[in-house]
């Protein structure tokens, strides 16, 4: 139920509750108004702006351009379909409010909108404000029923949404859990296949990269002789940590280490991780497996 459009006359008559120190009733509604202007969320303002309405006799007078907010709030409420066009009518209600802050019916129609558009607090707010207006007792009673509702969808839906987090945090939790095992799966040497003569291949011993857990990623690191050269299997040059990564389900988020920031090292695999392929500064590139992961091919297919 939206509240209709009424007319109220100018205020010209001045009040006692008001007139204290000498100073003008209208003057000092106004001056309340000016100051909502710049405090649009202060609650505590609205209701002694309603209050100091009230208090006079006869009320004051409606502005044209609250009216004309009004009125296009009324029309936008009327055919919402959906929670923005709701918002949208609530947006028109708060700029009429802004102007005559002591309006019973627009702050019913705001809490209105604002329920449909499941904006719970400023629905509550709003009809409370109302209340303060000093209703009719059977509007006075709907409008507090209507706090009753909105306070119980307002439960129902963060009920619902603290359960969506909590089952988002579990799902969270448990992929984390995933990809850790992942990796510790991982730990270990991954090498490159060397041709030999025979048109067999097998794992190289002398150069490879050691997948190591830091934390939550994979540190990856080179061990590589001088010049790549078997003879000097034992004496290998200063490890050289490439990049590091973390797994999330199949995927595969790397980044580079320093001092190779930016040198354009890159690492792929496969969906089961039982083939990775480093892509090194300079086109250099190392396909790596694991003893008795690699795959079997024929000569000539590596």
């Amino acid at each position: 139920m939206l509240r209709r459009l009424f007319v109220l006359v100018p205020f010209l008559i001045s009040s006692p509750a008001l007139a204290q120190n000498g100073s003008n009733p209208s003057e000092t509604l106004q001056q309340y108004v000016s100051e909502l202007r710049q405090n649009t969320d202060d609650v505590s303002l609205r209701e002694q702006i309603i209050r100091a309405a009230l208090a006079l006799d006869p009320q004051p007078a409606i502005p044209e351009e609250a009216r004309r907010h009004f009125v296009r709030a009324v029309t936008i409420q009327k055919d919402a379909t959906s929670e923005a066009d709701a918002e949208l009518a609530a947006r028109e209600y708060r700029e009429a409010l802004l102007l005559a802050p002591w309006w019973g019916d627009a702050y019913f129609n705001l809490g209105v909108a604002a329920q449909t558009a499941n904006l719970f607090d400023e629905a509550i707010r709003a009809f409370r404000l109302y209340l303060l207006t000093q209703p009719p007792p059977d509007d006075a009673r709907d409008a507090q029923d209507r706090i009753y509702a909105v306070e119980a969808k307002k439960d129902v839906v963060l009920r619902a949404e603290n359960d969506r987090r909590d089952r988002e945090a579990r799902e969270l939790r448990d992929r984390e859990a995933r990809n850790r095992e992942t990796l510790q799966r991982l730990v270990g040497q991954w090498r490159t296949m060397l041709p030999l003569a025979s048109g067999r291949h097998v794992l190289e011993e002398c150069n490879y990269f050691s997948f190591q857990t830091r934390g939550n990623e994979m540190v990856v690191t080179q061990y590589h002789t001088p010049d790549n050269n078997p003879g000097n299997c034992g004496r290998q040059r200063r490890p050289q940590a490439h990049l590091a990564f973390t797994i999330d389900g199949d995927r595969i988020i790397a980044r580079v280490l320093p001092p190779l920031m930016g040198a354009g090292t890159v690492l792929t695999g496969t969906v089961d991780f039982n083939e990775f392929k480093v892509y090194g500064p300079d086109n250099m590139s190392w396909e790596l497996y694991r003893q008795g992961t690699y795959p079997v091919r024929r000569p000539g297919e590596y």
